[in-house]
């Protein structure tokens, strides 16, 4: 989340502004991947238990 106090600071800055706001995109791009990294670890756990149980079953 962008902090208003600095979005205000950075934005009396033109120059520097567009770097601010390049900074805070490439975060939460970081971001989303960590989440989508997350997600396909969690699905691979999910898949791996699915086919213990079903090894189990049959």
């Amino acid at each position: 989340m962008v902090q208003l106090g600095s979005w205000r600071e950075e934005r009396t800055k033109p120059k520097e502004s567009y770097q601010f706001i390049e900074k805070e995109l490439i975060r939460v791009k970081l971001k989303n991947y960590e989440l989508v990294d997350f997600n396909v670890q969690l699905n691979l756990v999910i898949m791996e238990y699915i086919g213990e149980q079903w090894q189990l079953i049959s």
